[in-house]
């Protein structure tokens, strides 16, 4: 399990830095953690404060990372395939289109959504989740060949 979190942290936090510079370089909010703050804090059923859905917005960001790889522990443990950057990408793809239709259903949804360029959010989007496939998976690939040695 503790593979999995190590695995996590490091795929999430690099989408995230990588999103964070191409928020900034192209002048967009691109942030998923404040996305989701945003979007927690206006779905509410009671209104909360700003900094409290920003920990939150942080917080769902970092679970879903989990989430997505305990999948892809599992895949690598019921496959032929092996962590590292080549299945890391091949894992980024669906991960990506799966984020792409959870934001298109939250946004589209939403009475009112976060500010953003719907569009360029959500080509982001897909290029984010193959920067958190390939880093988790070559996380969990030097995880995995130091444990062993």
């Amino acid at each position: 399990m503790w593979r999995i979190l190590l695995c996590s942290i490091a795929g999430t936090s690099l989408m995230t830095i990588y999103s964070y510079r191409k928020s900034k370089k192209q002048r967009e909010q691109f942030r998923e953690p404040l996305l989701l703050g945003k979007f927690i804090r206006d779905t509410a059923p009671e209104k909360i404060p700003l900094s409290t859905a920003a920990r939150l917005g942080w917080v769902a960001h970092y679970a879903i990372g989990a989430f997505f790889n305990m999948a892809y522990d599992r895949f690598w443990k019921n496959s032929a395939l092996r962590p590292g950057a080549a299945s890391g990408l091949l894992l980024g793809v669906p991960s990506g289109l799966l984020g792409m239709a959870a934001w298109c259903t939250a946004l589209k949804g939403h009475p009112n959504p976060p500010r953003t360029d719907f569009q360029k959010y959500i080509r982001h989007l897909f290029k984010a989740h193959i920067v958190f496939g390939v880093s988790s998976a070559v996380t969990y690939k030097v995880i995995r060949k130091l444990s062993n040695s």
